[in-house]
């Protein structure tokens, strides 16, 4: 009785490491071709973002450089630096509700601005406009 049952479990034990053995190496290369196809999918992912991320780059700082130079904000800049009257004050009203039409037209055209804050020279905020249209200034 002892026998047969060294003799099931060998009968049972043989032929499952014999089979794993076998199949081991194809359920590795599966595993290693998954892994392969999922490496080479991310890497081809990451770089078309990469170049859309570059691209927008590319346009935000082109919008930047062609809205530095509307006269408008070269205007409104020299006038903010500039000691005034409160009569002078009125005067500058105008400029800088033109700039705030075109920095709330600017973000309703682009979608990727949530706010758009002209800053001077030195480094100052002079004006802001948030999308959803909230105005701040300093």
């Amino acid at each position: 009785m002892k026998h047969l049952g060294v003799r099931l479990v060998l009968a049972t034990l043989i032929p499952t490491v014999l089979i794993t053995i076998t199949l081991a190496p194809f359920v590795w290369s599966n595993i290693q071709n998954r892994l392969d196809h999922a490496r080479t999918s991310a890497q081809a992912q990451l770089e078309a973002e990469y170049d859309v991320l570059l691209q927008d780059m590319n346009e935000s700082i082109n919008h930047a450089l062609a809205v530095a130079e509307f006269p408008t904000i070269e205007q409104y800049l020299q006038s903010v630096q500039q000691t005034r009257s409160p009569y002078q004050e009125g005067l500058l009203k105008p400029n800088r509700q033109q700039l705030e039409d075109m920095f709330k037209t600017l973000l309703a055209h682009f979608g990727r601005y949530t706010r758009m804050a002209l800053i001077g020279k030195d480094g100052a905020e002079h004006f802001s406009t948030q999308h959803s249209g909230a105005r701040t200034t300093k």
